[in-house]
């Protein structure tokens, strides 16, 4: 059963965004960390690197579905990025707090002008 994206992300170590060779890499280093071998002096440690093991194997499995459903690298809440590396809503934000700044400089300026106005 495969887990949450975005706890497979988590487990990992990589960001929403990480690139399917990255992940890959990030899956490596952990089994390289992670691996029982390393630790079949230690019972109690081989334990947990067993563990620690298939949480990483469930979690790259689970990652490396992701990319091969989506086909494109997508954030894990799912928006695809268009051609400017954003997605549909942070290009509205952007958008948004582009018209909100605008509209405060042209009402502070006409505020200032009417202050001044009524001071000569």
């Amino acid at each position: 059963m495969p887990m949450d994206i975005r706890k497979s992300f988590e487990i990992l170590e990589i960001g929403a965004d990480a690139t399917e060779d990255e992940a890959r890499q990030a899956y490596k280093d952990l089994v390289a960390v992670w691996h029982p071998d390393r630790f079949s002096h230690n019972p109690r440690l081989k334990k947990k690197a067993e563990e620690k093991l298939k949480e990483a194997n469930l979690a790259f499995e689970t990652v490396q579905a992701f990319f091969s459903t989506t086909g494109k690298k997508q954030a894990a809440g799912g928006e695809k990025k268009g051609e400017t590396g954003f997605s549909k809503t942070e290009l509205a934000a952007e958008l948004g707090t582009g018209a909100v700044l605008t509209l405060w400089s042209y009402l502070s300026d006409k505020i200032n002008h009417i202050l001044s106005d009524d001071g000569k």
